[in-house]
């Protein structure tokens, strides 16, 4: 998010600066558990729909026909650009 002259308090800025730091813990999480879910997959094995990884806030897990290997290194490849931006 990127705002120009904005003032805020310093109760504000930690607010914001801990929301992010949230984020950045859930996403890590989520991060993880997509690279095991990817090694599996390279490794040969079938993840199960229940086990799949939802990289969205609130949505269901994806099918197996809605997943492929190409799909989950994009969405880790997008991540760690966003991330180390």
């Amino acid at each position: 998010m990127v705002t120009v002259n904005e003032e805020l308090t310093a109760e504000e800025w930690k607010r914001r600066y801990e929301r992010e730091k949230e984020k950045v813990t859930r996403l890590r999480g989520k991060l993880e558990r997509a690279e095991e879910e990817l090694e599996r997959w390279r490794k040969g094995e079938t993840v199960s729909a229940e086990e799949q990884v939802s990289l969205k806030e609130e949505s269901a897990a994806p099918t197996p026909s809605q997943v492929t290997e190409g799909t989950i290194l994009t969405v880790i490849m997008r991540r760690l650009y966003f991330h180390y931006k």
